[in-house]
């Protein structure tokens, strides 16, 4: 059964169009990804907003600012992965798949619940289709925090961190032996740079749960 999807901010709305039309005219596939789904089925209008590109995406979002008048700046070039800047403090992030196809790179995720996409195209078309292969849907549901694969802690190490932020800010709770294998990951964290950690860290203490997974 298809969720009652609310629409995205209505600020983002005319760009998401744009990217839309853009996208068609390059031949190219563009979907909502990553804690915009996740956010627009709890209800919540994400702040910013993360989206996947099949094709050449840093392309496709330079030509985007060019026809917008924005700027666009490229995070990381090796991973494809550039940001829009929309002024008022709102940005778009566009990365290219980090695999052969969709469901390759939503399994490369950190945790189910942020392995969901929404083809663009459809949901502007008031015909959403969630695309969900590792059951975050349910997960969300259930308020349970999954691993989205097996190499989802070793893939970013910042990742430990992040599951006590979604326990703050989401109220989320982690599934048996998730715990365990947090600890074991943790000494990774030395490896991640300072600025990361703090951006997590502070994230962590802005949600309503923060002295519960703090102490957790």
């Amino acid at each position: 059964m298809t969720p009652p999807w609310p629409e995205p901010p209505a600020f983002f709305l005319p760009i998401l169009h744009a990217l839309d039309r853009l996208a068609r005219q390059r031949g190219q596939t563009v979907w909502l990804t990553g804690g915009a789904p996740r956010d627009l089925l709890l209800g919540l209008s994400p702040p910013d907003l993360d989206l996947c590109a099949s094709g050449d995406a840093l392309a496709l979002g330079r030509e985007l600012a060019a026809r917008l008048d924005a700027r666009f700046i490229a995070l990381k070039e090796e991973q494809a992965t550039g940001r829009l800047a929309l002024g008022g403090g709102r940005f778009l992030d566009l990365v290219g798949l980090r695999a052969p196809d969709l469901e390759g790179d939503l399994r490369r995720r950190d945790f189910t619940i942020n392995a969901l996409a929404l083809p663009l195209a459809g949901l502007l078309a008031g015909q959403p289709r969630l695309i969900d292969p590792t059951g975050g849907q349910e997960d969300l549901r259930q308020g349970r925090l999954r691993l989205a694969g097996p190499d989802s802690l070793a893939d970013d190490p910042l990742r430990v961190l992040r599951a006590f932020r979604f326990m703050s800010s989401h109220g989320m709770r982690l599934e048996p032996g998730l715990r365990e294998r947090l600890a074991a990951a943790g000494p990774g964290l030395f490896r991640v740079a300072r600025e990361r950690l703090g951006q997590e860290w502070l994230k962590l203490m802005a949600g309503a749960n923060a002295a519960r997974a703090v102490l957790a």
